[in-house]
C-alpha cells in the first residue's frame, strides 16, 4: 500500500460507508505499524471526522501534545482531542503496538462531546439523562488515577464511553483479523481491557469495601451519590 496517496485519497473523499472500511483498514498493524507520526496523526483525524459525520455534527481536532498523563483527553472549551506523542511512539500500559488502543481512544473521546452536548440538548432518553447528571455535579469525576478507580469507571459518563468505544473497536479489529490476518496490537489492547472488565471492577470494590453489590446495584449506588453530591470512600 502506498500509505501517503491512500491519506490523501482519504482526506479528499466525502463521507461514505466505503470511506469508514478504508479508513479503519489502515488501523491493521501490518499498515498502522509502517506509517509516522504525522501519518498517524492524519489517519485519526479522518476516523474522526468519520464518526462526526455519522453523528451529524462538526469533527473535533486532533492535536499532539509531546506528552500527556493518559493517551488521549477530551475538551469542550477548545473543540480538541488530544493525543499524547510519547504514548504513541513509547506504548502504553502493556501495549508495545498502539494500532487498537489509540483507535479505541479517538472513539471514547469522542463520545464525550456527544455527552457533552447531548447534556445540553432536549434528550430525555435513560443515558444521557445520567450523563448529565453526572457531567452537571462533576461527582465523582475527577481522573482515572488509582484513588477512587472504580468510581472513576462506573460513573456514567466513563461507564458509557469505555461501553461504546470497546464495542466499536472489538467490531471493527474482528473483521481487520478477519480480513488481512492476525493483528498483535488488537490481541493486547483486548487482554488489557479484558483485565479490567465491569465485573472486575465490581469484584474490586466488593472485596475493599466487604460490600456484595452487583454490577447494577454499584452503579445504581455510584449514580444515587452524584445526584445528592455524597462523598463516598476512596480506593
Amino acid at each position: 500500500m502506498d500509505i501517503e496517496n491512500a491519506l490523501q485519497n482519504l482526506e479528499s473523499m466525502p463521507f461514505s460507508e466505503e470511506k469508514v472500511i478504508l479508513t479503519d483498514n489502515m488501523f491493521h498493524i501490518t499498515v498502522w505499524n509502517k506509517m509516522n507520526m504525522s501519518q498517524w496523526v492524519r489517519l485519526l483525524q479522518v476516523l474522526e471526522n468519520n464518526l462526526a459525520c455519522r453523528d451529524g455534527r462538526s469533527p473535533n481536532k486532533i492535536e499532539v501534545l509531546l506528552k500527556m498523563p493518559d493517551l488521549a483527553s477530551a475538551s469542550l472549551l477548545t473543540g480538541k482531542i488530544r493525543i499524547s506523542q510519547w504514548h504513541l511512539e513509547c506504548g502504553f500500559n502493556d501495549l508495545s503496538d498502539m494500532n487498537a488502543q489509540t483507535y479505541s481512544a479517538i472513539c471514547h473521546e469522542h463520545e464525550h462531546f456527544n455527552q457533552f452536548i447531548d447534556a445540553e440538548s432536549d434528550k430525555d432518553d435513560k443515558k444521557t439523562e445520567e450523563c448529565r447528571v453526572n457531567l452537571k455535579s462533576l461527582i465523582p469525576y475527577s481522573d482515572s488515577s488509582m484513588q477512587g478507580y472504580v468510581e472513576y469507571r462506573l460513573q456514567p459518563t466513563e461507564y458509557y464511553a469505555h461501553k461504546l468505544s470497546e464495542e466499536q473497536t472489538l467490531s471493527t479489529f474482528i473483521r481487520l483479523e478477519r480480513e488481512f490476518g492476525e493483528d498483535k496490537g488488537f490481541k493486547e489492547w483486548y487482554e488489557l481491557i479484558s483485565s479490567v472488565s465491569v465485573e472486575d471492577l465490581v469484584e474490586l470494590y466488593n472485596q475493599e469495601y466487604g460490600t456484595t453489590y452487583t454490577f447494577d446495584e454499584l452503579y445504581t449506588y455510584i449514580l444515587n451519590k452524584i445526584v445528592t453530591h455524597e462523598k463516598g470512600p476512596k480506593l
